[in-house]
């Protein structure tokens, strides 16, 4: 897992911008339950894979981390895609967000 702090957020307020991140990058929330977990899914452009991305929310000082894993529902190889997915909602959230570490 990769992930990043959001700085003075508590969990539900750092979820609140995890799911609107995955929104802007079309992506699919599929079980938004506890607080601090959320499952999403890519689904890729040319041949419409699905992979699945799982994101954990904890509070820590001062914010709330998010922690992300991404895994290929097809295939050993994923050619550098689920670390692009990772990538690409962190990026996301970096670019909406003035505190994070």
């Amino acid at each position: 897992m990769r992930g990043i702090v959001l700085d003075g957020l508590a969990p539900g307020q750092a979820r609140e911008r995890v799911v609107a991140a995955i929104a802007r990058l079309g992506w699919e929330t599929v079980d938004a339950g506890p607080v601090d977990r959320i499952h999403a899914v890519v689904t890729t452009r040319w041949l419409r894979f699905r992979d699945d991305l799982e994101i954990a929310l904890s509070a820590v000082a001062g914010g709330t981390r998010v922690d992300v894993r991404s895994a290929s529902r097809v295939g050993r190889s994923d050619m550098g895609t689920n670390a692009r997915h990772i990538l690409d909602l962190l990026d996301e959230l970096r670019a909406r967000d003035d505190g994070t570490r």
